[in-house]
C-alpha cells in the first residue's frame, strides 16, 4: 500500500490537512479541485474523462484480484513500478471526522478496487472564527450606488470586494478569513447592496476562487458581477509554460477557475499584469475569442504603465476587437502615479478605473501614528521582520517620510469633523476622482467591512477638503509632467481631450 499520509493521522485542522494536500500535488503533479463538499476532484493533463474524474498515477507494486462472490476466476494483475493506474479521488465524512480516500477504479468494472493511498482522518477546523452576530439593515439611503462599467452596459457597486483575504494567503500574510467568516462577509457586503466580487487564481492557490464559489452557488448568479484574474503559476504542476498570458495558459487557467468558482461565465476576465513574454496580439485576441464564445463577458486589464495601457487600446481598435472595460491599478492617498499617464489612458477611453490596496495594506486605517510604530494588523506584521517583508504594497513604518505623516494629519482631521473613520475618508477620496468606477476594498471581519461600507454614499468631502487631501498627498512631480502640466494650464480645451484626473466635490 502506498499512502498519501499516515492512515489514522490526526490534524489539529482543515488548514493543516490542505497544506500536507498541497505537497502531495507538488510532487504528484496533480491538482484536487473541491467540486462539493462531498466530493474532490481530480485534474491532470492526461486524464481520462469517463462518469467520474480519473488521473494516471504511478504506484508502487500491488496487485488487484477479482472477489470470490462472483464465481469468477480471480484476476491477477501485477503493478510494476511506475505503472500508470486510474483512480477515483472520493472524500468522506464519518464520525464528526473528514478523510481523503483515493482508489483503483478500473474502467471494466471487473474487480474490486484496490485502495492504494489514503489520508488520515482529521478533526474539523478548530480555527476561531468570528462569533456570528445579529446583523443590522443597511438604511437604503447608505447602500452602494451603481455606476456603469466604463463603457459597458453593466452596471457594478461602487465598492467591490476583494477576496484576497479569503482562505490561505499565498504570500503568507497575517490575518486570513475562514471559510465561515468569509461566507459571513460576502452576506454582509450584499445586504450592502454589493454585486461586484473580485478575485484571482492566485489567491491561496485556489482556495479564495473555491470559498467564493461555494457561496456563490447558494446565491442567484445573475445578481452578482465576478471578476477574477489570470497571469501566475499555482504552482500544482511542474509546468514552464503555467504562467504568463499565451493563449494556452489563459484559455487552461479560465477553466480551472470556472469549475472552483462554479460557474459556466466569468463577468470581467482580467490578466493580472503586463507579459513581456506574450505579444499583445496574441493575448487581446485571446480574451477577444474568449467573450465570443461565451467563457467571459467583458476582459480587463492590471498593473500596466501608461504607454502599455495605450498599446493594448490601440492594437484592440486595430484589430476590431471587443475593448477593454477597466483597469485595476495600485492607488490611494500614498501612491497616485498612475495620474500622470495610466489613468488619463483610462479617461480619454472610457476605461473603468479600479482602485486596489485603497488604504495602502492598512496605512490608512488610523491605527499608524508618527510616533509609534504598528504592532497589528499587516503593517504590524512587516514592522516584526522590515528586512524580509517590506514591499511597495504594504509598506515598513522605517520607510514612511513626512508626506505620508502629513496626509494622515489631514485625513484624521477630516475624519473628526466628519464623525467618520480615516478610512472612510480615504475611500471618500478615491470615490470622488472622476475616473473611478468601483473601489475594491478587503475585510477581515464583519466590523472592517460594515466600516468600508460606510464610504460608499450618504455623505461626500468638500471641494476644499479634497484640495487639501490632493496638495498634501502630492509629491514631487517629475519631468516632463510637471512641464507640460504648467505650460499648458491656460490652454485647456475640453471640446478637444479632457484627460486629465479630477476630484468631484
Amino acid at each position: 500500500m502506498n499512502t498519501l499520509m499516515e492512515p489514522g493521522q490526526k490534524f489539529d485542522s482543515f488548514q493543516s490537512f490542505e497544506a500536507a494536500l498541497k505537497t502531495f500535488e507538488r510532487e504528484r503533479n496533480v491538482l484536487f479541485v473541491r467540486k462539493s463538499s462531498k466530493q474532490i476532484a481530480v485534474h491532470h493533463p492526461e486524464a481520462l474523462r469517463l462518469r467520474y474524474e480519473y488521473i494516471r498515477y504511478e504506484c508502487k507494486q500491488g496487485r488487484h484480484r477479482g472477489t470470490e462472490s462472483t464465481g469468477k476466476r480471480p484476476h491477477r494483475n501485477t503493478l510494476k513500478s511506475n505503472c500508470p493506474v486510474f483512480m477515483r479521488v472520493k472524500k468522506y465524512e464519518q464520525d464528526g471526522t473528514f478523510g481523503l480516500r483515493i482508489s483503483t477504479a478500473n474502467h471494466n468494472h471487473d474487480h474490486q478496487p484496490v485502495l492504494i493511498a489514503a489520508a488520515g482522518r482529521f478533526r474539523k477546523d478548530t480555527t476561531p472564527s468570528q462569533p456570528r452576530r445579529i446583523m443590522s439593515a443597511v438604511p437604503a439611503e447608505k447602500r452602494v450606488v451603481y455606476p456603469f462599467l466604463g463603457r459597458s452596459g453593466i452596471r457594478v457597486s461602487n465598492l467591490c470586494l476583494g477576496t484576497m483575504t479569503f482562505g490561505d494567503s499565498h504570500l503568507g500574510l497575517p490575518g486570513q478569513c475562514t471559510e465561515a467568516d468569509a461566507f459571513q462577509i460576502m452576506d454582509r457586503f450584499s445586504q450592502w447592496g454589493g454585486n461586484f466580487i473580485d478575485t484571482a487564481n492566485i489567491y491561496g492557490k485556489g482556495n479564495s476562487e473555491m470559498i467564493v464559489g461555494k457561496w456563490l452557488s447558494k446565491q442567484p448568479r445573475d445578481k452578482y458581477v465576478l471578476a477574477t484574474k489570470v497571469f501566475f503559476d499555482m504552482g500544482c504542476e511542474n509546468n514552464v509554460n503555467n504562467r504568463g498570458l499565451s493563449r494556452r495558459h489563459m484559455t487552461d487557467s479560465l477553466e480551472r477557475s470556472l469549475e472552483r468558482l462554479r460557474t459556466n461565465y466569468i463577468d470581467l476576465y482580467q490578466p493580472h499584469m503586463w507579459d513581456d513574454g506574450t505579444p499583445p496580439e496574441e493575448i487581446l485576441r485571446t480574451l477577444d475569442d474568449l467573450v465570443r464564445c461565451g467563457k467571459i463577458r467583458y476582459a480587463g486589464m492590471n498593473n500596466v504603465s501608461g504607454w502599455q495601457m495605450q498599446k493594448l487600446v490601440d492594437t484592440s481598435k486595430a484589430l476590431g476587437l471587443n475593448p477593454l472595460m477597466s483597469l485595476q491599478q495600485q492607488y490611494n492617498l500614498a501612491c497616485r502615479e498612475s495620474e500622470y499617464e495610466a489613468f488619463q489612458v483610462c479617461k480619454t477611453e472610457g476605461i473603468a478605473v479600479l482602485p486596489w490596496s485603497p488604504l495602502k495594506g492598512g496605512l490608512f486605517s488610523g491605527k499608524i501614528t508618527r510616533h509609534s510604530r504598528p504592532t497589528e494588523g499587516r503593517l504590524g506584521w512587516v514592522a516584526e521582520r522590515e528586512d524580509k517583508r517590506h514591499s511597495q504594497v504594504a509598506p515598513a513604518y522605517s520607510y514612511l517620510d513626512d508626506t505620508i505623516f502629513n496626509t494622515l494629519d489631514v485625513v484624521e482631521r477630516i475624519a473628526h469633523r466628519h464623525g467618520r473613520s480615516m478610512p472612510q475618508v480615504a475611500l471618500r477620496w478615491l470615490l470622488q476622482k472622476d475616473v473611478v468606477t468601483s473601489v475594491i476594498i478587503g475585510a477581515r471581519t464583519l466590523q472592517q467591512l460594515d466600516d468600508n461600507m460606510g464610504a460608499a454614499s450618504g455623505w461626500t468631502l468638500s471641494r476644499e477638503e479634497m484640495q487639501q487631501l490632493d496638495a498634501t498627498s502630492q509629491r514631487p512631480v517629475p519631468y516632463p509632467y510637471e512641464m507640460l502640466f504648467r505650460l499648458n494650464k491656460e490652454r485647456f480645451n475640453k471640446s478637444v481631450m479632457d484627460y486629465h484626473v479630477q476630484s468631484q466635490g
